[in-house]
């Protein structure tokens, strides 16, 4: 069952990661719609560790719901990565819809350096959550490999 779990986990990895190459990939040209898919990639990433450790996770778009999450699960989150969930939950909305930030189009307000930033944020959550990832299968292995034989 846990091999199954981080086995999804990764695949919820793979798709952040996938996000984060989109991303940056439109930060030039289309830094709004480069925003959200940084803070998709950091809230799958999220989503990820947290399926490869309870194969469960919260239906919510926030990172920074999922970050206190992790931190009551005993996980030690850093302070850099909660400010960057704050910073990435600003783009969910008001980076995907015209009328998200008054009468503003998120297409022509956001500027390339947000985008930018947020590539780099959800990369370092991107990072994390692959550690966390990993350290769950490292656990699995070790009790499996500690687990009495049976006769």
């Amino acid at each position: 069952m846990q091999r199954d779990r981080i086995g999804v986990a990764r695949t919820w990895l793979r798709n952040a990661a996938e996000d984060l190459t989109i991303a940056c990939k439109l930060a030039a040209d289309h830094p709004a719609r480069a925003t959200f898919h940084a803070q998709q990639a950091a809230e799958m990433a999220l989503k990820g560790v947290l399926i490869a450790h309870s194969d469960d996770h919260p239906l919510t778009h926030s990172v920074g719901t999922l970050l206190r999450n992790l931190r009551d699960e005993g996980f030690d989150v850093p302070a850099e990565l909660a400010a960057d969930a704050a910073a990435l939950d600003l783009y969910y909305l008001g980076s995907r819809y015209p009328d998200a930030v008054g009468d503003a189009d998120p297409a022509e307000v956001v500027p390339r350096a947000d985008a930018e930033r947020a590539c780099g944020r959800a990369e370092r959550v991107i990072s994390f959550s692959t550690s966390s990832i990993e350290a769950a299968l490292a656990e699995h292995q070790r009790e499996a490999k500690d687990a009495p034989t049976e006769p």
